[in-house]
């Protein structure tokens, strides 16, 4: 007779640790510069970057989501199909600027085109880019995560940075980001001063310092 203590114990494997790969800005001029022959791809690129927007939301855009007027791309789908880490972003006047020129050339509904058609993939045109970047380790959700770093890194609030990845809670974005945040953990890093400012004035050498504001 089957019995539920007879089961031999199987401990669940650990989570992997996030990917971490924000590109410098150095990198993604390369990037960019590697993919400026191919149309279809420097577009998406820069969707990418200025949107923080998913590679499959990039494709799915439309160009009545984007609205020159004022000065937004709505990356959600308005009736059925995905939805998550979408949000109405606003257009720098950069991207902005080249959406007009790639307007020009466009005769259908969907935004990123190859050959006048819609398109569901770039790996192709990305891995070539990425290999004649001389890039390492590099994948397509690294430059949505490359743009929420340089975000933070000037200075934008959590906050506002969940909106803008479209995050269904702060507490997402903050696991993930906190720490790109230029004065993150800062006070405590330094808070042990605080007892050689008061306690270690009168000590000379760098050995009685430490011992007075480390040691203790």
């Amino acid at each position: 007779m089957f019995r539920v203590e007879d089961i031999p114990y199987i401990p669940r494997p650990a989570k992997p640790t996030p990917r971490d790969r924000p590109l410098s800005r150095a990198e993604v001029k390369r990037l960019l510069l590697a993919a400026k022959n191919v149309p279809h791809l420097y577009i998406a690129l820069l969707l990418m970057l200025g949107t923080a927007g998913r590679a499959t939301a990039i494709l799915e855009l439309t160009w009545d989501r984007v609205d020159f007027h004022k000065w937004t791309i709505d990356l959600r789908v308005k009736s059925s199909g995905p939805k998550k880490g979408r949000a109405t972003v606003p257009m720098n006047p950069g991207l902005r600027r080249a959406l007009l020129e790639w307007k020009e050339t466009s005769d259908t509904n969907a935004v990123v085109t190859f050959n006048g058609s819609p398109i569901k993939s770039i790996k192709t045109a990305f891995n070539t880019a990425i290999n004649n970047a001389n890039l390492d380790n590099v994948r397509q959700h690294d430059l949505r995560h490359t743009a929420a770093v340089w975000m933070l890194e000037g200075d934008s609030s959590i906050q506002r940075i969940s909106q803008y990845l479209g995050h269904s809670s702060l507490d997402q974005t903050f696991k993930v980001y906190a720490r790109y945040q230029p004065g993150f953990l800062k006070a405590e890093a330094n808070s042990w001063l605080l007892r050689g400012l008061c306690g270690c004035a009168g000590l000379r050498s760098v050995h009685d310092h430490t011992r007075c504001c480390v040691v203790g």
